[in-house]
């Protein structure tokens, strides 16, 4: 099951957003165009790390490092400094980094504090790691998105049923719409355009679907494809107008669809590969390039999307497209993308047999 798939924690819906050193490619010597691929390693004595999100220019990543005894630490890399932990908000156990903004100077994720098991937190360089202040009667409450200026933060919170919320330093967190009836009414927010005109996720993910808020507030329901019984909205380009996400039928099969205003909800092919369940999680600042994960019999496989090839798996598309080898690594999921789509992050099992980030830069 995704880690991006609705379930029990938070009632309806729960999100963990919910996810070295050295260029580990080589490259034959044939002329053409190259990659680059670097892991993030771990910090200090950890022992695997997840990449999370990658800044548009695609110079800063965050995501988190694990202890030995599954303790996270949000972190934040770049292949000048390397990987820096975050820390923790006070009192806290763990952090975890699930966004960050344009320019890589703020981070959002969550953590756990004295006062609440899973708080919000915006962290900058000048005042560290930040608690939000969560929605009336929530202690726990996830951030799963930033806009590019770093000023708008989205996530849920658990009140009754769960509850998408949108901040800002003025507003505080506003909820926005829930869907269904009783405590079984509930909405996510699972992504934000890079202009914040546009917040998506799921309203009540069987009743409704995926969903978009405007910047007013308004929702626009997306539904569903075409039989299937619920769906959510994972990812969003930078101005608002290209929608990704999963929709799944009645056999518990994940599909991925991208939707436009005015053309509606389209299936995204699979190609040659076929998978049981499959999660967009970003998409470039065109929407053009799409990028996620899906599921085999035997493994999770990281692919990327685009209007002229389709769905492909993101190793064999280094082979063909820039003859680059990654020996030993199994590209687990793509979890992020820059804005000109040409770098990629997410994590995957290193050649020593433990989980580890990687950083892709697609070269001109």
């Amino acid at each position: 099951m995704s880690t991006w798939r609705i379930c029990s924690v938070f009632s309806a819906v729960c999100l963990s957003a919910c996810v070295g050193g050295g260029d580990g490619a080589t490259a034959s010597a044939a002329a053409g165009p190259r990659a680059t691929f670097d892991p993030t390693g771990f910090l200090a004595g950890d022992v695997s790390s997840q990449a999370s999100a990658v800044s548009a220019d695609g110079s800063v990543v965050v995501g988190n490092s694990q202890s030995v005894s599954g303790k996270a630490q949000a972190f934040r890399w770049t292949r000048l400094d390397a990987m820096k932990g975050l820390g923790l908000l006070a009192s806290g156990s763990f952090s975890k980094a699930h966004a960050v903004s344009a320019d890589g100077s703020i981070v959002v994720g969550e953590g756990d504090s004295q006062a609440a098991a899973s708080t919000v937190f915006r962290w900058n360089q000048v005042n560290g790691m930040v608690a939000l202040k969560a929605l009336a009667n929530s202690t726990l409450c996830v951030g799963a998105g930033v806009s590019g200026d770093g000023n708008v933060v989205i996530g849920t919170c658990l009140t009754t049923g769960s509850t998408a919320f949108r901040w800002t330093e003025n507003s505080g967190m506003m909820a926005l719409t829930q869907f269904g009836g009783g405590s079984n009414r509930s909405s996510s927010a699972l992504a934000i355009s890079g202009d914040a005109t546009a917040v998506v996720g799921a309203g009540h993910p069987v009743l409704t679907g995926a969903v978009v808020w405007n910047l007013a507030g308004e929702a626009i329901l997306l539904g569903a494809l075409p039989g299937d019984v619920s769906a959510a909205a994972t990812s969003v380009s930078r101005d608002g107008g290209v929608v990704t996400g999963f929709s799944t039928d009645a056999n518990s099969h994940q599909r991925v669809f991208r939707w436009v205003p005015g053309y509606g909800m389209s299936i995204l092919g699979t190609g040659a590969q076929v998978f049981s369940d499959l999660v967009p999680s970003a998409v470039s600042g065109d929407g053009k390039v799409i990028v996620g994960w899906g599921n085999s019999a035997d493994a999770e496989h990281a692919w990327i999307w685009d209007e002229v090839y389709g769905m492909r798996l993101v190793k064999d598309l280094l082979r063909t497209d820039y003859q680059t080898e990654i020996a030993g690594w199994a590209l687990s999921r793509a979890t992020g993308i820059s804005d000109d789509g040409r770098t990629v992050v997410g994590f995957g099992i290193n050649p020593t047999g433990h989980t580890e980030g990687w950083v892709l830069k697609f070269q001109k």
